[in-house]
């Protein structure tokens, strides 16, 4: 009788999962950005995206209240202030100012005045450029009469591949994916991720040795991407999971932009030991605060590519 695997006895896997979310919470502590650092470029970055997305969402409200979130606001005034040393953080300080213009022209336009709010009209004065950089715009609906059969399709064919062609896969349409998975959805706007890819076979196959779901096909993966998850971005202590929520959605947009393109994918899982991710950070040569969430190895497919069903059970609401 084969004697079972001392990692299938349930104390043993208690300590490793303890194990596991100790290690996590440790680094977490040590390199997100829930200790404010003001030389932290990344942590400012997050902070000015949190507090001006906090504002543009109650300017968004169907029932806005007048002169809402001013602690907020005095924040992020010091917040731009302090900015202003950090070339870095140039985009992002013109898009909360660009916030505070929209804010204090909202209150102009509906008769709200009060010294407060006069003192930002006069301080972030309205603009072209600052108009089409923060605030609201009016939802742009899709075309009623293309409906949603061509997004459905394109995200129904999507299926995982394992049988790449040798046909190269030009970087800047790989970039160009990217680009349209950067619109994911995130917590306050962060956009707290970040991407390593791989072209030249030799760094492909250092990088898949960490990996272990890759056999049998990993020589014919033409371009290996490393989504990583930026934790300076996440500022709040009962954050401390949120960079696998977010950097999982990116990766679930990413796959499909790639799909659009005729690209296949196939998204290779990082169940791994913490030491191992920290092994990954270093072959990327990447600052240790981008933590690895998940590989995705993608080429054009072979002409007579064949693809497993991945039947799917039906859905599950709960209410």
């Amino acid at each position: 009788m084969k004697r079972a695997s001392i990692r299938s006895w349930p104390i043993v896997r208690r300590i490793l999962i303890w194990k596991k979310a100790w290690l996590w919470t440790r680094y977490f502590l040590a390199q997100s950005g829930v200790f404010e650092r003001p030389e932290e470029t990344n942590s400012a970055r997050a902070r000015l995206r949190k507090d001006a997305h906090a504002l543009e969402k109650g300017l968004s409200l169907p029932a806005i209240r007048p002169f809402f979130g001013r602690q907020k606001i005095t924040k992020l005034i010091d917040d731009i202030d302090t900015a202003r040393a950090n070339e870095a953080l140039d985009a992002d300080r013109e898009v909360a100012e660009s916030v505070l213009s929209a804010y204090g022209q909202w209150h102009s336009e509906n008769g709200h005045a009060e010294p407060f709010v006069e003192g930002l009209q006069d301080q972030f004065q309205p603009s072209a450029e600052r108009s089409r950089l923060g605030g609201t715009i009016t939802l742009e609906r899709p075309d009623p009469e293309a409906g949603s059969a061509g997004f459905d399709a394109t995200v129904l064919s999507r299926r995982t591949v394992r049988n790449f062609s040798e046909k190269r896969v030009p970087r800047e349409e790989i970039e160009a994916a990217v680009a349209v998975a950067w619109t994911s959805p995130s917590v306050c706007n962060r956009q707290p991720w970040a991407i390593s890819l791989a072209q030249e076979k030799a760094d492909v196959a250092r990088i898949l040795r960490w990996q272990a779901g890759n056999r049998g096909f990993a020589e014919s993966i033409d371009t290996l991407l490393v989504v990583l998850a930026d934790t300076k971005a996440f500022v709040e202590d009962y954050e401390v999971f949120e960079p696998f929520v977010d950097a999982g959605i990116f990766s679930g947009v990413l796959v499909n932009a790639l799909h659009a393109r005729g690209i296949g994918s196939c998204c290779l899982n990082l169940c791994v030991s913490h030491g191992v991710a920290e092994r990954i950070i270093s072959e990327l040569d990447a600052p240790r605060h981008l933590f690895p969430i998940m590989m995705i190895g993608c080429g054009y497919p072979q002409d007579d590519c064949e693809v497993a069903i991945s039947a799917r059970g039906p859905s599950v609401i709960v209410s």
